[in-house]
C-alpha cells in the first residue's frame, strides 16, 4: 500500500464570496466596506471586536476580507447582542476549542434571533387583556 501524490496539481485561487450578494471581493472592495462597517459601530464594540480579532489571529489567518464579512454579517445586530456574544465566547472557552469567527457570528445572529422572539411575544401577550380580566371588566 503506497500514497500516491502528484505534484503537478495546479491550485485555483478562490475568490472570497460576498455574504450579502454572493459576489467575488477583492481586497480593494473589502477595504472600503469595512470601513463603512466600523462607523457604523460604537468604539467600545469595535475594540471587543478587535480584541478577539486579534486572538483569532494567532491561530488563523485572518485579513480585511474576512472582517467584513463578519462586520456585515452581524449588521443590524444591537450592540449590547453583541457585547454579550462576545463576553460569552470568552468565558466558555471556545478560542481554544477551536471555534473561530463564523462561529461568533453564529452566535451573535442566534442570540439576536432568540431575543426578537421573546420580544414579539412579550408584545403580542402584553398588548391585551388576559381574558379573565376582560370577563370580569364585562361584567361591571
Amino acid at each position: 500500500m503506497f500514497l500516491c501524490i502528484e505534484e503537478n496539481v495546479g491550485w485555483k485561487s478562490v475568490m472570497p464570496k460576498c455574504p450579502l450578494c454572493d459576489s467575488n471581493i477583492t481586497a480593494k472592495k473589502a477595504g472600503i466596506r469595512l470601513k463603512s462597517l466600523r462607523l457604523s459601530r460604537p468604539s467600545k464594540v469595535l475594540n471587543l471586536i478587535d480584541d478577539q480579532i486579534k486572538k483569532m489571529s494567532r491561530y488563523w489567518k485572518i485579513d480585511e476580507v474576512l472582517e467584513a464579512s463578519f462586520l456585515a454579517d452581524i449588521d443590524g445586530v444591537n450592540n449590547n447582542v453583541i457585547i454579550e456574544s462576545i463576553k460569552r465566547f470568552d468565558s466558555r472557552g471556545s478560542l481554544q476549542k477551536g471555534y473561530g469567527l463564523k462561529y461568533l457570528a453564529g452566535m451573535i445572529k442566534n442570540e439576536s434571533k432568540r431575543i426578537a422572539i421573546r420580544e414579539e411575544y412579550e408584545r403580542k401577550n402584553l398588548d391585551r387583556l388576559p381574558p379573565k380580566l376582560k370577563d370580569m371588566n364585562e361584567e361591571c
